[in-house]
């Protein structure tokens, strides 16, 4: 699932923050909005950049995720059993083979409801080759939630489905395409290449330490956020293409901030060299 990564390489969150001397009254809930974005063109020896700012505010200052938030309700990703009983929600249950776990080898079946194994679903809904511990917890209705995950590299075995946690990332950024009916899509780059192949999205993590210090006395933070987002997709996917981004951030106690929807634009329109 990795072996294209390269394609959708992220590098780092940057921040540019600016305090102020007065502690203002914000709402816990986090708010953004759309500053703008840059695009560079590195030429054929790396991947061009694709820069998007955005400006932020907090009432509580709860925003970053550290190393340490990759534990529920940060995971990864949730998956689900064919079985039909469970403990009860909450409690540790021993997870004997992947063949317990819903996969492609179950489309069509009676009572699983699950997409075909077609673009983009075979990398945004399906993982392949995962190496998952034998102990889950049970989570509501059928959920699983693995201890110790990773994907192997090698002969593909299953294509085993699962649930993407949103709350794994907190900066979340789609991108979506006008087509010849003059109607915008999302562009999906997990399954630009094709399969059996995924690459990634640009869903990102910025950690409490790009986002600086809290204001005065108070908890309250806001400023400027630069998502710096690396990739060679970028001219053959978007290239003269009418797109736009569709951007919010999650703060530690899951709270969504309000969605920002950019204007149209083509990479041309936000080039800076």
């Amino acid at each position: 699932m990795k072996k294209l990564l390269f394609l959708v390489q992220i590098a780092g969150i940057g921040l540019l923050f600016n305090n102020c001397n007065r502690a203002p009254v914000l709402p816990d809930t986090p708010e953004v909005e759309f500053v703008k974005a840059e695009y560079w063109d590195m030429g054929l020896q790396s991947p061009d950049s694709l820069n998007v700012t955005i400006r932020f505010q907090d009432g509580n200052g709860d925003l970053g995720l550290d190393q340490s938030n990759t534990v529920f309700p940060y995971h990864f990703a949730y998956f689900f059993s064919k079985k039909d009983t469970f403990n009860d929600v909450g409690e540790i249950q021993t997870f004997d083979a992947i063949d317990e776990l819903i996969t492609s080898d179950d489309i069509g079946s009676p009572d699983i409801d699950i997409p075909d194994f077609v673009d983009p679903f075979y990398c945004t809904e399906y993982i392949t080759n995962p190496i998952i511990g034998n102990q889950v917890v049970v989570l509501p209705n059928g959920r699983l939630l693995p201890f110790d995950l990773s994907v192997r590299s090698d002969t593909i075995l299953k294509s085993v489905f699962f649930e993407a946690n949103p709350n794994h990332f907190n900066f979340l950024i789609d991108f979506f395409v006008k087509n010849v009916q003059g109607e915008f899509e999302q562009l999906f780059f997990e399954s630009i290449v094709g399969p059996p192949e995924c690459g990634s999205n640009f869903y990102a993590r910025f950690s409490q330490q790009d986002i600086g210090t809290n204001l005065a006395e108070s908890n309250a933070i806001e400023g400027e956020l630069t998502y710096r987002m690396n990739s060679v997709a970028f001219p053959f996917e978007l290239g003269n293409r009418i797109f736009k981004l569709r951007i919010r951030i999650i703060d530690r106690a899951l709270n969504s901030s309000n969605t920002i929807e950019t204007e149209e634009m083509t990479l041309d329109d936000i080039r800076v060299n």
